[in-house]
């Protein structure tokens, strides 16, 4: 293949794409090929853990929801940007209870239609502990045919894509 290669990474939180995959996606950095992260949730819920002690002790919120989640969301761009990643796109879906849906499906494959990525790399779809980790990668693999629909491309690639789903 000629050129840099589209490398996309769709996790189910926010810090999943440095947990998981930093490495890797800091090597395709490296290398020049285009990186563009995907995060599922907002990562509030279940990540942002002064907020949901406070809220479990029937406390306050230490902040409300909507900076927690604009916090949230500068600390991982941040990361990323250590990496070597400034493509960084939030779907802000709760992570409260994560489940396969048509709206998170359709908004996958609309992030997928728009970069058309040769590499796609997602959570372990058979994933034992982290059934929103599961659940977010299932929605990936369904959006990837849905993107390939004449609905979702706004520009026509005379490929199928992702090449390969690692």
């Amino acid at each position: 293949m000629e050129g840099n290669l589209k490398v996309m990474v769709i996790v189910c939180h926010p810090a999943d794409a440095i947990d998981h995959a930093g490495g890797t996606l800091c090597l395709h950095a490296e290398r020049g090929d285009a990186v563009t992260v995907v995060v599922c949730t907002h990562g509030v819920d279940s990540h942002d853990y002064r907020r949901r002690e406070s809220l479990s002790r029937g406390g306050a919120a230490v902040t409300d929801k909507e900076t927690a989640i604009r916090d949230k969301e500068a600390e991982v761009v941040k990361g990323l940007k250590v990496l070597g990643v400034a493509d960084v796109r939030f779907l802000r879906f709760s992570d409260e209870y994560v489940n396969v849906t048509s709206e998170l499906v359709e908004a996958i494959a609309a992030q997928l239609a728009e970069v058309q990525p040769h590499l796609l790399l997602l959570h372990n779809p058979s994933e034992e502990l982290g059934f929103a980790h599961t659940d977010s990668a299932v929605a990936a693999l369904k959006a990837i045919s849905l993107a390939n629909m004449p609905r979702f491309l706004t520009r026509p690639s005379g490929r199928s894509f992702p090449a390969q789903v690692f």
